[in-house]
């Protein structure tokens, strides 16, 4: 009966836990019918999203093109604009130049004229000279050597004869005429440069308007019209594709997470529901099992009331009347009473064993009594020799160990022990983490091979249905389709050439639709009713007029394939020319460098490559008596100098800027460098320097003398010429020239 109770006690739970069970089961299933639900209404709009993808994709593609295009377009307008402002400016500059051309010639061709008219007053007047020379020679009463006459009477009258002054005329207008022909041949190379200049930004022009008409075309391809807002049009419209894309992308991604959650949806309800089921195994099993039970019960309490019946009638014989609880308790107690006997007899027995063996053992320990004895003699002495070896393998200890205290040294290995416990643990606790990681890993495994299997599922199926599409249209495999196929640009000519014909069969059916109806119109109403003689002479005048035409539509075929000819050839020498153009540019670069009529830009340009060796070095020099200053070539005057001051940014200053000191060393390098440089690198070791010190202050006297102390520590002699004090007292050898007061002098060492 206890066990019966126990048993209902344990059904009650498994029926309550069943329940609960049930319940999360049901609730499982309905968030696991909910996600399955979700993802077909996903999957359904997935075939249409990705479409639309494509669809969006595309557009988003085109638009991008446009953009690019559009910017290729904004740029290529803003050259052309730039490149027809230069050439309108280098049109003015051209006439500017002509007209400048036109008035020099006008006033060099007067200045010739000038000159002439001076040569031939310069001739007159020398032979009126040589004239007033033979008039000087006359004699008053002697005959003329020229004319043989006595009497002269323009002797005393001597003409006024200025030859040096027209002669210098001469000089002044061949210089005046000089200069103007040099401004002619320089303004003749600017105009040739400016006309060079033109023909190129026409040939620019032209390859600009020609891109311009390329991207035009894709424009007009595209149907898209050019206005002032399409860039920001195409802008908007590229932000709301990518926008859409995103969308839709996140659309797919809520997908694939909301696949996760189905599967692990329907993982956990398997779960539940195979515990549900042996949990339901375990509950009929322990129905069953009451059931059983409480049939023998039932059983039991027949044959027991049966039994007290008996029981009461056989009393009652003796007038003796049974109790059922008192014989119950009665009962109980005669088992308890039963049981401790069985328990008390078990122990007696148990002591009764130990007794005997105390007894025994006893005998033993008085035999062993007088052998432990003799032990403990032993054992003694060899205590006495086990403290000595202790003693000794202490001092070993130490020398091994070099530890005094064991127990010291004991405390740091239980410390060390404790960290690497702890590092222990910690390592514990990762791995943990990483087999919990692991499991996780699994488990996304577990999902990620079931999607696998489903789509080797469906690649079998594809590859299935690709085979049989293979044998239908007669290919052996993919390889002989790609090589059967067309590629891309094949396929766009074509799909180009499909359309065209398309369009073309549409026209064709329009048109042929449009002349039956009109066909059948004009068989209903005829256009004339003249009579058909009438109209075949028309007719034949017509076709005479086509003949006509005809031939003259041949003849200008024939005079644009000779134009198309002649085209090429100029073409070819348009590109010959444009070679020529480029060589010409190194010429006009090299003049704008170099040339001048009178040699000036190349004396310059030389001057200036031998001023750069000059810097290079004086600065060689420059390092080693000052590291603040660098000389340098000015940019705008490429004949003067300016330094480079390291101690204030690099920043650099005239050489006007510097102290009397510091103008000291920059010349004196330059003066190391001049040398250097002239020397044709023969080494000059003695220098002498005459004077330079006077206007010096102190400081910058001081700057110059270790300046010349550097050049004397670097294996140079340096002699100063100079009447300055502050000198003495610098230079330990010196040579002073003395006056005797008489006018002579003596050299002193």
């Amino acid at each position: 009966q206890n066990t019966l109770a126990g048993l209902s006690v344990n059904l009650q739970e498994e029926q309550t836990k069943h329940t609960v069970f049930q319940k999360e089961v049901d609730k499982l299933s309905l968030i696991f019918t909910d996600k399955e639900l979700k993802y077909k209404t996903l999957e359904e709009n997935s075939s249409n999203n990705l479409k639309t993808e494509e669809s969006f994709q595309k557009s988003l593609e085109e638009t991008q093109a446009l953009l690019r295009t559009l910017q290729s377009h904004s740029l290529l307008t803003k050259k052309i604009a730039s490149e027809i402002q230069e050439s309108e400016t280098n049109t003015i500059q051209e006439k500017s130049f002509l007209e400048t051309q036109t008035v020099s010639q006008q006033h060099i061709s007067e200045i010739k004229k000038h000159i002439e008219t001076l040569r031939d007053k310069k001739e007159q007047e020398q032979q009126l000279k040589n004239y007033e020379e033979d008039r000087k020679n006359l004699v008053e009463g002697e005959a003329c050597s020229l004319c043989g006459s006595t009497d002269h009477p323009y002797v005393d009258s001597l003409a006024d004869i200025h030859i040096d002054e027209t002669e210098a005329k001469i000089k002044s207008q061949l210089k005046e005429l000089e200069e103007k022909e040099k401004s002619l041949r320089d303004l003749e190379a600017r105009l040739v440069t400016t006309q060079t200049k033109i023909e190129n930004s026409k040939l620019e022009l032209q390859k600009l308007n020609e891109e311009l008409e390329t991207l035009l075309g894709v424009f007009k391809q595209s149907s898209f019209e050019l206005t002032n807002d399409s860039e920001v049009d195409l802008k908007e419209k590229q932000e709301e594709l990518t926008k859409e894309l995103q969308e839709l992308k996140q659309d797919r991604s809520k997908k694939d997470e909301l696949l996760k959650e189905r599967d692990k949806a329907r993982e956990t309800l398997q779960g539940q529901e195979k515990l549900l089921n042996e949990l339901n195994t375990s509950l009929q099993k322990h129905l069953s099992e009451q059931e059983q039970l409480s049939l023998v019960l039932k059983s039991s309490q027949e044959k027991i009331e049966t039994s007290i019946k008996s029981l009461r009638s056989h009393y009652k014989e003796f007038s003796v009347e049974l109790d059922i609880k008192i014989l119950d308790s009665q009962y109980q107690e005669l088992f308890k009473r039963k049981e401790l006997y069985t328990q008390t007899q078990k122990s007696l027995k148990v002591l009764e064993s130990e007794l005997n063996s105390c007894k025994v053992s006893k005998k033993e320990s008085e035999t062993k009594e007088g052998s432990i004895t003799q032990e403990i003699k032993i054992f003694v002495k060899s205590l006495k020799e086990f403290e000595e070896s202790t003693i000794k393998l202490s001092s070993k200890r130490i020398e091994i160990l070099n530890v005094a205290d064991l127990d010291t040294h004991e405390k740091e290995i239980n410390s060390k022990y404790k960290t690497v416990q702890e590092k222990e643990n910690l390592l514990q606790i990762e791995l943990n983490a990483l087999v919990t990681k692991n499991e996780e890993r699994s488990s996304h495994k577990k999902d990620l091979d079931f999607k696998i299997a489903d789509e080797e599922k469906k690649l079998k199926k594809l590859t299935f249905t690709l085979e049989e599409r293979y044998k239908k249209n007669d290919f052996k495999d993919e390889q002989e389709l790609k090589n059967a196929s067309l590629s891309s640009t094949e396929r766009e000519v074509l799909s180009t050439l499909c359309k065209g014909i398309e369009d073309k069969f549409i026209q064709t059916q329009t048109l042929k639709s449009q002349t039956l109806k009109q066909l059948e119109i004009h068989q209903k109403e005829p256009l004339t009713t003249k009579p058909i003689e009438e109209l075949e002479i028309t007719q034949s005048l017509l076709q005479q007029k086509v003949d006509e035409l005809s031939q003259s539509i041949g003849s200008d075929k024939k005079e644009l394939e000779l134009n198309q000819e002649n085209s090429d050839k100029f073409k070819e020498r348009i590109t010959s020319l444009e070679k020529k153009k480029e060589a010409f540019k190194v010429w006009v670069k090299l003049n704008e460098l170099i040339g001048s009529a009178d040699g000036t830009k190349f004396k310059k340009f030389a001057q200036g490559i031998t001023l750069d060796q000059l810097i290079n070095l004086a600065n060689q020099h420059l390092t080693i008596l000052s590291s603040r200053y660098t000389l340098a070539r000015n940019q705008d005057k490429l004949l003067d100098l300016e330094v480079v001051d390291a101690f204030q940014g690099n920043v650099i200053r005239s050489v006007s800027t510097l102290s009397g000191g510091e103008s000291f060393i920059v010349s004196l390098a330059l003066a190391l460098g001049l040398s250097e440089l002239a020397s044709q690198k023969i080494a000059i070791d003695s220098l002498f320097l005459d004077e330079g010190f006077g206007t010096l202050d102190e400081e910058s006297l001081e700057t110059a003398l270790n300046a010349l102390n550097l050049l004397q520590s670097s294996g140079k002699m340096v002699g100063v010429i100079s009447h300055v004090e502050a000198l003495k007292e610098r230079i330990p050898l010196q040579i002073k020239v003395v006056p005797n007061g008489d006018g002579t002098s003596f050299v002193e060492i």
